[in-house]
């Protein structure tokens, strides 16, 4: 099978060397690609369709199935290159979207909600409440695929919106540093990722670094002039608000950042979002509905039970 058919002669002759890069590592095989780029295949298990939009699937099924058998489960990032095809006309664009906020599952995303982020690279806007969405590029399941309308909602609020992907403490960190320098301070930040009551997963492999903890002072010290002192968030992560562990992180990161934060106390989806609107114009959250219980702190301690 040539992988390799469905891509245009010129962006051959655009990008050379990274396509030459991207053959030798199919041609290795798919799983050996996917461990050199990728780090735990079987912890991690890509679903390497995730960056499509759902209606490419429709348009060409037979072409992509072809590619899927060629380059395998593990070479995500072979295939990201791959569906170049498909974004052609947006190239250019889309470099700049990933170069400004990090972002490569563009599957989690509507179309009009990457066209308001291009939109607005660089620019401040009027809005009263800027929000803030950092989420995990571990996402072995697709969880997060289905949190569209979360991100058109802030929109159609009139809020400001800027999302980023992090694969690590050190990206997640110095990325929201970045949105904080160029568009901050932000009155709401949500945070996604896979959960478990002390820690949510950013990335590949067993690695502290790979993982937002309760041992993180440093990088939670670093958060608090990125969030505004009235602030709230919100975690999209299981158990993260698990109240039978005294540490868990939504209570560490409400304790110590002196905001609130909502998290599920168990395994959970989220459904939505609730905001209020103050007498200035701007948005606070006033609750969050997941499949599981809300739990809320406020500068540490729980509310409402």
């Amino acid at each position: 099978i040539l992988v390799f058919s469905t891509i245009p002669k010129k962006l051959f002759e655009k990008y050379p060397e990274k396509i030459l890069r991207i053959a030798k590592a199919v041609e290795a095989g798919g799983n050996v690609a996917g461990e050199s780029f990728l780090g735990n295949l079987e912890e991690e298990q890509w679903l390497v369709f995730n960056k499509l939009p759902r209606d490419l699937f429709e348009k060409y099924p037979e072409e992509l199935t072809r590619m899927a058998e060629a380059i395998g489960k593990g070479a995500r990032w072979a295939f990201e290159e791959l569906q170049k095809d498909f974004f052609e006309e947006r190239f250019d664009d889309i470099q700049k979207i990933e170069e400004e906020y990090n972002l490569e599952l563009y599957g989690r995303y509507r179309t009009d909600t990457l066209e308001y982020l291009y939109n607005n690279i660089g620019k401040r806007t009027e809005a009263k409440t800027k929000v803030l969405v950092i989420l995990s590029k571990f996402d072995s399941t697709g969880a997060f695929f289905g949190d569209k309308e979360l991100y058109g909602g802030v929109i159609n609020n009139n809020m400001e919106l800027r999302i980023i992907e992090a694969g690590n403490e050190t990206e997640f960190i110095e990325l929201a540093e970045k949105m904080n320098n160029r568009y901050g301070p932000f009155g709401i930040i949500i945070i996604g990722g896979p959960g478990k009551p002390t820690k949510i997963r950013l990335g590949v492999g067993g690695d502290e670094s790979n993982f937002l903890d309760i041992t993180d002072s440093e990088v939670i010290k670093r958060l608090q002039p990125i969030i505004e002192k009235d602030g709230d968030l919100v975690l999209m992560a299981c158990s993260t608000g698990d109240p039978n562990t005294t540490g868990n992180i939504a209570k560490t990161l409400s304790k110590k950042l002196g905001i609130t934060v909502f998290a599920p106390d168990k395994p959970a989806d989220i459904r939505t979002i609730y905001y209020k609107q103050g007498e200035k114009g701007e948005f606070r959250v006033k609750g969050v509905e997941y499949t599981a219980e809300s739990i809320k702190y406020e500068k540490g301690k729980r509310i409402g039970y």
